[in-house]
């Protein structure tokens, strides 16, 4: 079941997991695990956020750290890089 938007925080989307609005979402265990936005168009999934944290019973909000800030894109960069250079077809 998918979480509702909430808030855009500085370095946070804070996300609603009210099953009483038909929202679902993360809880023990899923931490580290990607936070998607699905293109309403074309259904494409774009990774938001990281999962962090959210309410003790996992049923009220939802916290990703975003993807998107010049700190976390700094981190990335390296390995985004890396992870280019892997996935490259050998050369025949």
């Amino acid at each position: 079941m998918p979480s509702e938007y909430q808030a855009l925080l500085k370095s946070w989307l804070r996300m609603s997991q009210n099953q009483r609005t038909g929202d679902g979402g993360t809880g023990y265990g899923d931490s580290g695990g990607p936070a998607f936005w699905i293109d309403p168009v074309t259904g494409a999934e774009i990774l938001v956020g990281i999962t962090s944290w959210g309410d003790a019973p996992c049923v009220a909000a939802g916290f990703n750290y975003r993807v998107d800030t010049a700190d976390t894109l700094v981190f990335l960069s390296p390995i985004l890089a890396l992870a280019d250079e892997w996935l490259k077809p050998p050369e025949p």
